[in-house]
């Protein structure tokens, strides 16, 4: 939300190295740190998977089996459920908080999906007749949710580089 804030500036303090000093503690509200969005991405792409692997039955490209195999170390981590049992999906979604979220490795790996392969897989996608639909089933599926942008995907890296 906004918030007024008062600032004494002491006697000979110029105002844009103030600007510049405020500016530049303001972080922008990104994707990457707020886990339940996070979550939410993470089984969003369960059924973006689900879409992306009946392309692979009439559609070839290297793209698509790059974002797939970039895929596996996740499903590896906490593979799809059964939700027979009507629990399972309440501890379906602690797993993901705790498994995926929590680990900043699968962090990164969804939002370097998300930011750099999906745009791609969907403009070449869109490009040809026959899959134009499957690019459309996927624009349905990610616009449902705010999708991760470029300093998601820094931040994830830095995530990353800060693990010891």
């Amino acid at each position: 939300g906004d918030c007024t804030l008062f600032v004494l500036i002491p006697h000979g303090f110029s105002f844009p190295f103030l600007l510049l000093l405020l500016g530049s503690s303001q972080v922008d509200s990104i994707v990457f740190s707020v886990p339940h969005q996070l979550a939410s991405l993470f089984k969003m792409e369960e059924e973006l998977l689900l879409t992306l692997k009946m392309a692979t039955g009439f559609y070839k490209s290297e793209t698509l089996d790059l974002y797939l195999q970039t895929c596996e170390p996740r499903f590896n981590q906490l593979p799809l459920p059964d939700f027979s049992d009507l629990n399972s999906a309440s501890d379906y979604q602690a797993k993901i908080l705790v498994d995926l979220v929590g680990n900043p490795i699968h962090v990164y790996s969804l939002m370097d999906r998300l930011v750099t392969q999906l745009p791609a897989l969907r403009k070449e996608l869109s490009g040809q007749h026959r899959t134009a639909t499957i690019e459309e089933k996927i624009g349905s599926i990610v616009d449902e949710l705010e999708m991760p942008e470029a300093n998601d995907l820094e931040g994830a890296t830095q995530a990353v580089a800060r693990i010891q």
